[in-house]
């Protein structure tokens, strides 16, 4: 009997973890959401692993996920070179589209930071 209450423990101590672990996916935080930047005519709405973008009054259209580490997520294209960042910080989404190679160059996903190259777009309520 004791031993069956420390499995249960343990399974609900594992489920709990783990639970807590995907409520911090930022794809969770961005699932069903849209940013947008109506000065730059730039619009991001998430429906899970697919993004719909808008960038500088370009259609991308849709995109899927290629990639995520922390608060950073790639979204890539079929047949297109570029590749698209967006860097979540709080309610604002930092985006912007590089090559592969640029982003190879700066050492992966996890170098990536914030600059000016990056437009901010706000959360649409």
């Amino acid at each position: 009997m004791k031993k069956q209450i420390k499995l249960i423990k343990l399974f609900l101590m594992i489920f709990i973890v783990i639970s807590l672990i995907s409520c911090k996916n930022v794809v969770n935080s961005v699932k069903g959401k849209t940013y947008a930047n109506e000065q730059s005519a730039s619009i991001v709405a998430f429906k899970g692993k697919i993004a719909y973008i808008m960038m500088g009054g370009m259609d991308i259209g849709e995109v899927e996920l290629a990639a995520k580490y922390k608060n950073k997520l790639v979204y890539v294209k079929e047949n297109i070179d570029y590749y698209y960042i967006f860097i979540l910080e709080g309610n604002t989404l930092y985006g912007r589209y590089m090559p592969l190679y640029q982003i190879g160059y700066m050492g992966g996903i996890k170098n990536i930071e914030i600059d000016d190259s990056f437009i901010p777009l706000k959360l649409v309520k």
